[in-house]
């Protein structure tokens, strides 16, 4: 006797829960920031995966983990991203010393037949302190 196998399809990739957190959303010019890059995989389909990060010219790029491939202000990393699972990427950058205003950076993903953007919380970036080096007057009295 066979019994029947109610064999259901499964699901397909999908990165649509994937987002882009900062560690603060005010910093003072010169200072670090660090961003979190989260691509899910809510699907139960394994898929190859492309994620581009470009960083507004305000930022300087310090690091990655894991590591991501940088071509000027543009950072790239690809993989494979299982089905009903998520990875994380980690940016650190330095906001230049003479920037003050508002940083917007959004990154994108794709791999699921979809590009999707990544929006990250915007900064706002304060002026730096100033040193003032005053002459130095020593009399003898």
């Amino acid at each position: 006797m066979i019994i029947g196998l109610n064999l259901q399809p499964l699901t397909p990739a999908s990165l649509v829960g994937s987002s882009k957190m900062v560690n603060t959303t005010a910093i003072t010019a010169g200072g670090l920031l660090t961003y979190t890059l989260t691509i899910s995989n809510s699907g139960q389909v394994a898929t190859s995966y492309m994620l581009t990060d470009t960083l507004e010219p305000s930022l300087t790029f310090v690091s990655a983990t894991p590591s991501m491939t940088q071509t000027g202000q543009q950072l790239t990393a690809t993989g494979m991203i299982s089905g009903n699972t998520s990875m994380t990427y980690t940016i650190v950058v330095r906001v230049n010393a003479n920037f003050s205003g508002t940083i917007n950076n959004t990154a994108t993903v794709s791999g699921d037949g979809q590009t999707r953007s990544l929006p990250a919380p915007a900064v706002t970036v304060a002026p730096g302190l100033r040193k003032i080096y005053l002459p130095l007057v020593l009399k003898n009295g």
